[in-house]
């Protein structure tokens, strides 16, 4: 009879004689003496789980596309492997499918689908936990990465218009900006009303990182507290959808009483900033409120600006003063104006090549566009203790003025200056001339200044108006026009 043989099941290394590698076995091992009664050491059978891959790398996926690879699990122990459950952990933008079985005998496998949609180009990382009976290895880790390639788009997420009233429009924009790796084409946008897109700016080409903006509109015709509506934005990239929020004005009833005849005017100083000037440019700005205010008393519609630099260009921040500002930020313009700019230099003591460079510049996108209004008178003033120094002839210059008027006698010159038998030498050839070829008025510069420039106001040449400015804005289909309690249907609102 055969000696009892001793079967023992140890772990993948364990001291009794020596280590087991049990992943590769001695062929010429017959087993270990066991004491004189003899005996062997036998590996016992277990599964053992390998994958294809420890990292699965989805870079460069197409954006809004689901990628899919493949995970091949196999058991190349010598006993069935069993698989438990499947842990996915990280970015949602990867998801795990359940394997085709999840018992595996000896050399078998099975396949896992593992698929990455991403929705931007960052990176993304995940990580699959595969479970299993596997003594070495009851849980085996494969990490994840991926990131998203193509054009993408982003927008704004929202857009606040208003509050408006009935029958006006709110205007704003919505930004469209390309955050994927190719170009995209964004070729239109859709809205219900009363929100409404500019279709001008379609189609647009935006490269990667560029970014535009669509423009949207708000006009009510209905008064509600708050509206909303999808606005939708197509591109080649697919769409995105933006909600438009829109509020109304509470209606109220408005009466504005205006004195027909008061006229309207626009006043432009040209001013001489030479060092002896020093004195009277201060004055200038300190009675410029009194100057307005007189301009009020008299119930015009009138605005004021003045030049000093070669340029033509109106000095600071305000291209003009009018009624809607306080006194003292009537005097704070006029500083800012009179200031020196970068181009004050050879127009010194000429006043009419002033004037005529700002008034040139009233074109459109020009740096005093809107200076000058079509129905209103233009009263031009030169400031100065110095002959007027204008190279052209005074009449050169009144004949250009006057062409900037439909009815020459819309326009007045008017000086404030060294006047013969006052002080200072005459102006000459120069605003003297100008003035009486025009209607306007000469004072000396000798005089008070403040006291000059309330006389000035009386002596303004007006327009008659037909134009007035209302206190707030109204729904054009609700206003009514009367003159003098009498219902007049001839006005238009624009």
């Amino acid at each position: 009879m055969m000696a009892p043989r001793l079967r023992l099941v140890l772990p993948a290394c364990a001291l009794l004689v020596g280590c087991i590698d049990r992943t590769k076995p001695d062929p010429a091992d017959t087993g270990a003496d066991m004491g004189s009664s003899g005996g062997s050491v036998v590996e016992s059978a277990s599964p053992d789980i390998s994958v294809s891959t420890t990292t699965m790398d989805f870079s460069g996926s197409p954006l809004s596309e689901a990628s899919v690879r493949t995970l091949t699990i196999t058991n190349e122990g010598d006993e069935d492997l069993l698989l438990g459950e499947l842990v996915l952990e990280g970015d949602r933008a990867f998801e795990v499918g359940n394997p085709e079985a999840i018992r595996l005998g000896s050399g078998a496998s099975t396949t896992v689908p593992v698929s990455f949609m991403p929705t931007t180009i960052d990176l993304r990382v995940g990580q699959i936990g595969v479970s299993s009976n596997d003594p070495d290895e009851p849980e085996l880790w494969v990490e994840l990465v991926g990131s998203g390639a193509g054009p993408l788009i982003t927008t704004d997420t929202e857009r606040q218009l208003g509050p408006v009233g009935l029958g006006c429009t709110d205007t704003g924009t919505v930004s469209v900006a390309n955050v994927g790796t190719e170009p995209v084409q964004v070729t239109g946008a859709s809205v219900a009303a009363p929100f409404f897109v500019d279709s001008a700016d379609f189609p647009m080409s935006l490269a990667p990182g560029a970014e535009a903006s669509v423009a949207v509109s708000f006009a009510p015709t209905v008064a509600v507290p708050e509206v909303a509506e999808l606005l939708v934005v197509q591109s080649d990239a697919g769409e995105r959808t933006v909600v438009l929020r829109g509020s109304t004005l509470e209606q109220a009833v408005t009466r504005d009483v205006f004195v027909a005849g008061n006229g309207t005017t626009d006043i432009l100083f040209a001013v001489d900033r030479s060092c002896s000037m020093a004195d009277d440019v201060q004055g200038l700005w300190d009675a410029m409120p009194t100057f307005t205010a007189e301009l009020d008393a008299r119930g015009a519609d009138w605005r004021v600006s003045m030049t000093v630099d070669d340029d033509g260009c109106i000095n600071g921040n305000d291209l003009f003063i009018d009624a809607s500002l306080s006194p003292s930020d009537v005097r704070a313009v006029a500083m800012d104006m009179l200031a020196l700019g970068s181009s004050y230099a050879s127009n010194t003591e000429r006043a009419f090549t002033l004037m005529d460079a700002s008034l040139a510049r009233t074109g459109a996108g020009d740096c005093n566009e809107g200076l000058i209004r079509s129905t209103a008178t233009l009263n031009l003033v030169g400031v100065s203790d110095e002959e007027e120094q204008s190279v052209e002839p005074y009449g050169t210059f009144v004949a250009s003025f006057q062409a900037l008027k439909t009815d020459p006698a819309d326009l007045a010159m008017h000086a404030i200056g060294p006047v013969a038998g006052t002080c200072g030498s005459p102006s000459g050839t120069g605003f003297e001339d100008a003035a009486a070829a025009t209607g306007g008025s000469v004072y000396s510069i000798c005089d008070d200044l403040e006291a000059n420039l309330v006389d000035l106001a009386g002596a303004l040449v007006l327009s008659e108006s037909s134009t007035y400015t209302l206190s707030s804005t109204p729904a054009p289909d609700t206003l009514g026009v009367t003159v003098d309690g009498v219902g007049d249907t001839r006005w238009t609102f624009e």
